[in-house]
């Protein structure tokens, strides 16, 4: 197994928006998609992780095809194989996480807005207390996974 962080810009460092670090995690997916051959890496076993905002990032490499740096080659694929995530950020509009921060753009970050089939297994770990990212959004998200995408071959939301 190999592994890679990605870095990518926030509020507090760069003063950037959370637009700019789903730019960041679909750049850091394209790299290692072209750098795969000289690291080792199969392109067809890519797995995006994360948890939280990291988890919201992972997603945003297969859902939100329309927000990408400029200039960048959008021919290369941002979609990984799977998801493993915990208690990531699936909605951003209201009832969602962040949503007073994003106001009226908050739709085009929403990974659950995008869900579309041929979506990656995943499987989800969310916790039933956690005050910060309300475990009803993964479970809608999971929800609108299984639907969009009944050839799915997993997805689990695990919770304790």
């Amino acid at each position: 197994m190999i592994t890679i962080t990605a870095d990518y810009r926030v509020s507090s460092r760069q003063k950037t928006k959370p637009f700019e670090a789903a730019q960041d995690g679909r750049s850091a997916m394209r790299w290692v998609r072209k750098s795969g051959d000289r690291l080792g890496i199969k392109a067809d076993r890519i797995v995006a992780g994360g948890g939280s905002a990291g988890g919201h990032l992972a997603l945003a490499t297969a859902f939100l095809d329309h927000i990408n740096e400029p200039g960048e080659d959008t021919s290369v694929s941002t979609k990984p194989s799977a998801f493993v995530l915990f208690n990531p950020v699936t909605i951003t509009t209201e009832g969602g996480y962040g949503y007073d921060r994003l106001g009226d753009r908050a739709k085009s970050l929403s990974p659950v807005e995008y869900v579309r089939p041929g979506a990656p297994a995943a499987i989800i770990f969310h916790g039933e207390a956690d005050t910060t990212v309300p475990i009803r959004n993964a479970d809608e998200f999971c929800t609108d996974i299984r639907v969009r995408n009944t050839d799915l071959p997993m997805m689990k939301l695990v919770t304790k």
